[in-house]
């Protein structure tokens, strides 16, 4: 049998002529995550290219094994000038998907999350009379960690350059990181340390040598992985343990929504205040999964670098997901605190700024 020389092979992500009509063509491949922003609620985007450029436009179509979009125009330059104004619509969308991963140190040892389950009792006994106070505004104490830097990992490349950027980071850095001694002492909030309008309590890191350590790996972090592409979160680092954050609120049918609360009564109780959460021994650090947790509760770890080896972990699709899609959702606004909200939301938010 003679092998077959004229099997057609598609051309990906370049103009060229069409094969069977007039004019030129060409196969666009595109991250999944902005399909819809290219698309537009009910296709009005996607009609708004095709209108402002002169083309056809198919759109990927997963059951036909279609991953991409596909141009066609009479005219190259057409052609050409739509795929311009995609690649405009994904540049400009990046800033609005959500944070997917973050490269934490868990804080999670049995002492640890005995000293933070007990503070949150004597935040109980303080605060439960206050009006708006609940216990589910908790952060557990089986998912207590520092955040050291926030991420957008979409596709599996991203995935594979986030892993060998925390592998360098253990092969190249001369920062004994690892086996360093993490002290915790004293509670602050945001926004501002304003205990009137909190909205985040958390446990502070005592800044000592392993603080500043932290502070050159976020350094170490945020300049490797920018130059390798990926989406980064360049606020400046804070090291904190969230013990409270208030967006966790669930409310009653009908009952007002909140940005914030008043617990200043904890500012004056210095037990409280300068509570001591003792130290940790940083021996792991992640690359943590939002919205998914391992068998004891915490984030499921990408991957995780550890003492004197590195271990990588399959993050399979289904595996030990949360057991409701609500509970998974409320974590990822847990770290995406700062993300931007919907015009709605933030309606609403400025209303209640106001009535403060």
């Amino acid at each position: 049998m003679t092998e077959n020389t004229n099997k057609k092979v598609e051309i990906f992500d370049q103009v060229h002529e069409h094969p069977t009509q007039k004019g030129y063509i060409l196969k666009k491949k595109v991250q999944s995550h902005f399909y819809g922003f290219i698309i537009g609620r009910n296709q009005h985007k996607l009609e708004s290219i095709k209108k402002n450029n002169g083309v056809e436009i198919l759109i990927p179509d997963e059951l036909n094994n279609r991953l991409y979009f596909t141009i066609t125009s009479e005219e190259k330059s057409n052609v050409q000038n739509a795929s311009q104004e995609i690649d405009q619509i994904i540049k400009e969308s990046i800033p609005r998907l959500r944070w997917t991963h973050f490269i934490s140190i868990p804080l999670i040892c049995q002492e640890m999350k005995e000293k933070v389950d007990g503070i949150q009792k004597m935040i109980t006994t303080e605060c439960s009379n206050i009006k708006g106070f609940s216990e589910d505004i908790y952060q557990p104490s089986y998912k207590f960690h520092f955040t050291v830097l926030m991420m957008k990992l979409y596709s599996e490349e991203e995935k594979k350059t986030a892993i060998q950027v925390l592998k360098d980071f253990k092969t190249e850095q001369p920062i004994t990181l690892l086996g360093s001694e993490v002290k915790v002492k004293s509670v602050g909030c945001f926004p501002d340390n304003n205990f009137q309008f909190l909205r985040v309590l958390f446990a502070e890191m005592v800044e000592d040598e392993t603080f500043q350590k932290i502070h050159k790996a976020h350094k170490f972090f945020s300049t490797e992985l920018e130059k390798k592409g990926i989406v980064i979160d360049h606020k400046p680092l804070t090291l904190h343990g969230t013990l409270i954050n208030y967006r966790y609120k669930r409310y009653q049918k009908g009952e007002k929504r909140k940005r914030n609360i008043n617990l200043e009564i904890l500012k004056n109780n210095s037990q409280i205040a300068d509570y001591d959460f003792g130290s940790h021994n940083l021996s792991e650090i992640h690359i943590s999964t939002l919205g998914k947790y391992d068998t004891n509760g915490f984030y499921l770890p990408l991957t995780k670098i550890m003492g004197d080896q590195q271990k990588e972990i399959k993050n399979e699709e289904n595996e030990n997901e949360n057991e409701n899609e609500n509970e998974n959702e409320k974590e990822k606004e847990k770290e995406n605190e700062d993300e931007k909200e919907n015009e709605d939301e933030k309606e609403k938010e400025n209303e209640n700024e106001k009535e403060n």
